[in-house]
C-alpha cells in the first residue's frame, strides 16, 4: 500500500499484482483499490484500543476506557 493525497484528502492505495509485462498475476484481484484515510482511522483507533491496550491503558488510544475529565 502506498499513500497519496488528493484535494484535501489522504488516500491509501492498493495496486494488484502484476508480472514483469504489466498484466495481472491474479485475474480475480482488483486492479487497484483507494481507501479514504479518514473513514479507515476510526477503525484502526478501536482496533488498537479493544486489542492492543489493557482496558486501563485504552485512554492511550483514545478508546472506550478514557479517563473522567479533570476538574
Amino acid at each position: 500500500m502506498s499513500g497519496t493525497r488528493r484535494e484535501d484528502r489522504i488516500y491509501y492505495g492498493c495496486h494488484g499484482p502484476r508480472n514483469t509485462r504489466g498484466q495481472p498475476t491474479t485475474p480475480d484481484h482488483p486492479g487497484a483499490i483507494y481507501l479514504r484515510e479518514d473513514l479507515l482511522l476510526p477503525a484502526i483507533h478501536r482496533a488498537i484500543a479493544a486489542n492492543l491496550f489493557a482496558p486501563a491503558d485504552a485512554t492511550l488510544a483514545g478508546g472506550p476506557g478514557r479517563a473522567p475529565a479533570k476538574s
